[in-house]
């Protein structure tokens, strides 16, 4: 009996079914196996009565996108059209995100145009998307004429996109401008990040008042929340201006509002208060700080050795750094070169010696470098020390 030959023979059955093509397509992307994922979308076209679907071809071009691979994915995208599969809004907003996030801003306008001609209506996420990157990349004017030439209503974060654009370039007045507009357009309104964005803006230019007032109106709305982050960026704008009692009282203001002060808050606080030479001050909100159950961190125990040190108060800042290492704080190349720098300058080698094996012992050395570097200074200043001592005697019995 002859066998049949394979011209003859039935056609093979597909190796998986669609769903099973669909999870390995996506679990190929998400490992960042773009060959394998594009291998599969081959295979996959080569069965019969197998196609892949658009959602499996948008986890790939975003994988691409995510991946660096641009013009590849754009390669995809073009293949798309002119195949059986065909692009679809979520393929457009992926190719438009990926361009944006590698600054092709021109290509990224052209996608959505061709998106327009090809009869694709843009989403939210479509206009967003080329806003908040033309935006980011300070072309706030062109964001401006995408958000006007919109078919869909912008939102919140269209505008927040916007404002955040303009007050990155400086132009406050203008982001200001757009929050009147948000105000007045109906389903839309200011939410926490629009306020924080504004404060953020009006400290950068110094308008602490307008700024203020700001914190105040997001504070008085419903349907806001007291943002831990709109509250230290003016904190930290008072405490430049050196208006620490203003500082001070947002501080109150915080608490007294449900919005808990944050280890930034409070380590600005007392860094604005050790460089007006309040280290005592500083101190006492440190206690409060660990009372409240807000600890301490590298930046906020350097700021107060930096105020001991300037104030010349070696022996209080060694023992800080000491408190640190028992609170299991490790200081930095900062911390250390501000205590040795200040005990060497005032002939407290011992002392210095004494704090350098202290923190050997522990172990809290985090940079290794510097910390040999200011080991040598410190041993260096010793033999010099001892060096002068031993010429001293010896001069003292020649004469």
């Amino acid at each position: 009996m002859a066998v049949a030959s394979s011209s003859s023979s039935p056609p093979s059955p597909p190796l998986f079914d669609n769903y099973t093509y669909f999870v390995l397509v996506r679990a190929h992307c998400l490992a960042g196996e773009l060959q394998a994922a594009m291998d599969l979308l081959r295979e996959m076209e080569q069965q019969p009565g197998m196609a892949p679907t658009p959602s499996m071809y948008n986890f790939f071009v975003h994988a691409l996108c995510k991946s660096g691979k641009v013009p590849e994915a754009m390669e995809v995208v073009k293949n798309m059209k002119d195949g059986a599969c065909k692009p679809d809004v979520v393929t457009f907003n992926t190719l438009i995100a990926g361009l944006c996030k590698a600054g092709r801003l021109d290509e990224a306008q052209q996608v959505l145009d061709e998106m327009e001609r090809s009869g694709f209506a843009a989403n939210l996420v479509t206009y967003n998307t080329l806003i908040n990157g033309l935006s980011s990349a300070g072309r706030s004017g062109e964001a401006v004429l995408v958000m006007q030439g919109m078919t869909t209503t912008p939102d919140t974060q269209t505008y927040n996109a916007i404002i955040h654009g303009f007050c990155k370039s400086g132009e406050i007045d203008r982001a200001y401008g757009f929050l009147e507009e948000m105000k007045q357009r109906a389903g839309c309104s200011p939410d926490t990040f629009t306020y924080s964005i504004l404060i953020n803006g009006l400290c950068k230019s110094s308008n602490l008042r307008k700024a203020d007032e700001l914190l105040q109106e997001m504070i008085g709305r419903k349907d806001c929340c007291a943002s831990v982050v709109a509250f230290n960026t003016l904190v930290d704008g008072y405490c430049k201006a050196q208006d620490l009692d203003r500082a001070r009282e947002l501080l109150s203001s915080m608490l007294e509002h449900g919005c808990a002060p944050d280890v930034v808050t409070y380590s600005t606080i007392i860094d604005g208060l050790c460089r007006c030479g309040d280290v005592d001050k500083g101190f006492a909100l440190l206690e409060k700080m660990v009372s409240r159950g807000c600890k301490p961190d590298v930046v906020t125990y350097t700021v107060l050795v930096t105020g001991l040190c300037k104030a010349g108060k070696m022996v209080e800042a060694c023992r800080l750094v000491k408190r640190m290492l028992e609170d299991g704080c490790t200081p930095n190349a900062v911390t250390y070169s501000l205590v040795f720098d200040g005990l060497c300058k005032i002939d407290k080698l011992d002392m210095a010696n004494d704090l350098l094996t202290s923190i050997r012992d522990k172990g809290r050395i985090t940079d290794v470098v510097a910390f040999e570097a200011l080991l040598l200074s410190v041993k260096k200043r010793l033999l010099d020390r001892a060096a002068f001592q031993k010429w001293k005697l010896e001069t003292s019995i020649n004469f």
